[in-house]
């Protein structure tokens, strides 16, 4: 898939393969002649579709089952390069725009290539060594034909499992290189200022298109890291709610349990002194033979102190004095000579019976009506709400004082002239002036009476008001004073509030990241062990692979032993035999040729 996303043109390799009985071999000529046939019919049918394919714009992917023959031609039973021959253009296609393409697929297609190698480069690497020493994946060496550029090689940034396999964020990333290559190979010469000036303006845009890019991956980064930290602190106060409501429930479960047993210790303690009482009480309740000893000896026996609520016993009956027998004839008169006359009588009590008191027949009359009542009411109510009523003062509370009668003012009858009036009027305006100045007077001889009293009071209320603007001013500066201590207890309390926060901000700031680091290295340290363990149990395993390898190895080289012995053994056997057989023909022999000379 990755090579389908970055190659736009698919090329031919071609490789020559020598053999040194089929090149001047008459028997591979018919087959050589049909071979030449059929490739020349195969190139001239791959340029005329890869031309089609270039002027149409299309991009040949490498996908499917016959992906591994663009990869390695046949072997071709002759050394010789055939002559391409290239067919017939149509005229729909243009052929400026073909020419190039089709040079360049005949220089690199039929290009020969050095012989093969009899052998293939091949690297291995095992997972039984330190983690610390894993390298990436080997990749195999490749050769860059000169003048071609691939476009993978451009992606050099991107590694095994750092973007490869690519993925949809790689081909963007891919495209946007495209794209700006192609802007790259558009920019103006720096020859005029108005191309200076074009340059600058489209390199600044690309400038800005870039930081806006990268600003809008930023972002995609930082949303995704909040989503796993919501995540993360979602499960860690899911899992800590799960593990406190199980330590809720393992506590109540325990709490339950004990109050069950602490109610069933109290219900059989009960039981059981339930049932002692019962056997005692049982055993009280045995009905005895009555004691007289007892009952003589004991002195809180009812035979000396009887008990009232046992009632009469009739073994007491004749010590019971009965009252009806006190007042019989028969002995009044021995009361009497009992009697003294100069002692006091005792009668008995007598009950008292109160008799039901006297319904009254009218209520006594008293000055207070009921009219009296309510206004005394409403004048009290008024004097205690401090409410002015229509009048100045209560009316049943004040005294009414009679004014005397004022006489009555003469008038003159008759008919006054001007004269008269004017004489009337200038007596009236005499009269009022004295009487204002009489009145002057008296006003100056109270005030001269009363100076020394007028001065002490003036001497007296300008004390008081300097003594009440002082207060006044001690009060505004005391209250100047309290605010500028609030203002600077304020203005402190924001200071060390600030300093706390800076503190404690640093210093859960510091345990976070101490907090992580410890995890991280409790986590890595788990890792490690968990790598450790692993390797150890792999090379327990290669160990044991390899013990058992030598076991194996060992038995077959001691059955190959055996089977080497065996045969030594089996031609000893044989040439001994042969050699007994030689023996035993030899001497008939010569005793058959001794007996016939004899």
């Amino acid at each position: 898939m990755v090579l389908s996303k970055f190659i736009n043109i698919l090329y031919f390799f071609q490789r020559t393969f020598e053999h040194p009985e089929i090149g001047n071999n008459e028997k591979f000529q018919d087959y050589k002649d049909d071979l030449l046939k059929r490739y020349k019919l195969c190139a001239c049918s791959y340029s005329l579709n890869l031309g089609r394919m270039a002027v149409e714009g299309k991009t040949i992917e490498i996908i499917g089952g016959d992906t591994y023959r663009h990869f390695r031609r046949s072997m071709v039973p002759f050394t010789t390069i055939p002559k391409v021959q290239t067919a017939d253009i149509p005229r729909c296609l243009e052929r400026k725009a073909l020419s190039g393409i089709l040079q360049t697929v005949q220089r690199r297609c039929y290009t020969a290539l050095p012989k093969s190698e009899p052998y293939k480069n091949a690297e291995t690497q095992t997972d039984y060594r330190e983690s610390e020493a894993q390298t990436e994946p080997w990749e195999p060496p490749c050769k860059i034909v000169p003048g071609h550029n691939p476009e993978v090689l451009a992606l050099a940034h991107l590694t095994w499992e750092h973007g490869l396999p690519a993925g949809v964020h790689e081909v963007h990333l891919i495209n946007r290189m495209r794209m700006k290559k192609a802007w790259e190979a558009v920019l103006p010469p720096m020859d005029t200022p108005a191309n200076i000036k074009m340059r600058d303006s489209i390199i600044t845009t690309l400038e800005i298109d870039e930081w806006a890019f990268r600003e809008s991956e930023i972002q995609l980064i930082m949303d995704l890291r909040l989503d796993l930290m919501s995540d993360l602190l979602q499960s860690r106060e899911s899992e800590y709610e799960k593990k406190m409501q199980g330590r809720f429930s393992r506590l109540e479960n325990k709490l339950s349990k004990c109050r069950d047993n602490q109610i069933k210790t109290i219900r059989h303690n009960l039981k059981r002194d339930l049932r002692k009482l019962r056997r005692k009480r049982r055993d009280e309740q045995q009905p005895r033979k009555p004691d007289i000893i007892e009952r003589h000896i004991d002195p809180k026996s009812d035979l000396y102190a009887p008990q009232m609520r046992f009632g009469e016993h009739p073994q007491r009956r004749h010590e019971i004095l009965q009252k009806r027998f006190l007042s019989e004839s028969h002995i009044e008169q021995q009361e009497e000579d009992a009697t003294l006359s100069w002692l006091p009588t005792i009668e008995e009590p007598k009950a008292i019976k109160h008799g039901p008191k006297p319904i009254d027949i009218c209520v006594r009359e008293t000055r207070w009506t009921e009219e009296k009542l309510k206004q005394l009411h409403s004048d009290l109510k008024a004097i205690r709400m401090k409410v002015k009523s229509v009048d100045e003062s209560p009316r049943l509370v004040r005294r009414n004082h009679e004014l005397p009668a004022l006489p009555v003012t003469p008038r003159r009858s008759g008919t006054w002239d001007n004269k008269q009036k004017q004489r009337e009027e200038s007596a009236t305006f005499i009269q009022k002036l004295v009487k204002g100045r009489a009145i002057q007077c008296m006003m100056y001889k109270g005030r001269d009476r009363c100076r020394e009293l007028i001065e002490e009071l003036e001497s007296t209320q300008a004390s008081e008001q300097e003594d009440h603007d002082d207060e006044k001013t001690h009060m505004i500066n005391l209250r100047q004073l309290q605010n500028d201590q609030s203002v600077q207890e304020d203005r402190l309390c924001e200071i060390l509030d600030s300093l706390e926060g800076k503190t404690v901000c640093g210093t859960l700031d510091f345990l976070s990241k101490e907090l992580v680091r410890l995890e991280d290295e409790r986590r890595a340290h788990a890792f490690a062990l968990l790598a450790e363990r692993e390797r150890c149990m792999r090379e327990a395993a290669e160990a044991g692979r390899r013990q058992a390898e030598r076991n194996r190895r060992r038995e077959f080289d001691e059955m190959f032993k055996q089977i080497v012995k065996v045969n030594q053994d089996s031609v000893e056997t044989y040439l001994e035999d042969i050699v007994r057989d030689e023996i035993d023909w030899i001497s008939d022999k010569a005793a058959k040729e001794r007996i016939l000379e004899v």
